[in-house]
């Protein structure tokens, strides 16, 4: 598998924040790999800020956070999407 890594330059994990059994797996099987190949860089990405030493202690690596503009949520519950449909017959 190390012969297979050497030709790929990126490695890009979306939705980091979402812990949970596959993530967690892929990334201890990623730390392997770049351990064996330094040229390799990862980019984890999230929508919340998470602590990236939990995963990398080992590991010499650089952040960077990009703020976007949030957009306004308008929540509905079920009742009153129910008058908003039937209110219009």
């Amino acid at each position: 598998m190390v012969q297979q890594i050497n030709n790929i330059q990126f490695i890009i994990i979306d939705e980091v924040h979402e812990r949970d059994v596959f993530t967690d797996i892929n990334i201890v099987l990623i730390k392997g790999l770049l351990k064996q190949n330094s040229d390799t860089r990862l980019i984890l990405m999230s929508a919340s800020k998470i602590d990236y030493n939990t995963y990398f202690k080992d590991f010499s690596f650089a952040t960077h956070e990009i703020i976007v503009n949030n957009f306004p949520v308008t929540m509905y519950y079920l009742p009153d999407i129910m008058k908003l449909i039937f209110s219009n017959q």
